[in-house]
């Protein structure tokens, strides 16, 4: 008898235990876009002659895309269509306005993350 209490506690526990289950933790996200900038200007991705310590821990601790290209543009800039597509998710064909003008209609990167509960922060240009 007192062993079938024991189960039966034991279970009634894991029962209630079952639904507290915490939150996933989701990975923070970093995104730096620079212009101008070549691959090789960073110690960490190959140039000995140069000492970016902090850029090099991101990189070691996360990722970096070393293979992406803009697929250009049909303004004499490419800054700003590669931004308006990189956070759009368009083709260099689907920006508008060179990338002045992104619609209410797409959902943005920032945006994105925002609604699936992240806080966005972004300066510079």
């Amino acid at each position: 008898m007192m062993n079938i209490k024991k189960l039966i506690s034991a279970s009634m526990v894991a029962v209630a235990l079952s639904g507290c289950q915490r939150e996933a933790v989701k990975p923070n996200v970093l995104f730096i876009l620079v212009d101008d900038m070549q691959a090789d200007a960073i110690a960490a991705l190959g140039n000995r002659d140069t000492y970016t310590p902090n850029i090099d821990r991101l990189i070691n601790e996360g990722m970096a895309f070393t293979r992406t290209y803009t697929n250009g543009a049909l303004c004499g800039a490419l800054s700003m269509p590669s931004r308006a597509m990189l956070l759009t998710g368009r083709g260099v064909f689907e920006v508008q306005s060179d990338g002045m003008k992104i619609p209410v209609s797409q959902i943005t990167l920032p945006e994105h993350l925002k609604n699936n509960g992240y806080r966005t922060f972004a300066t510079g240009k």
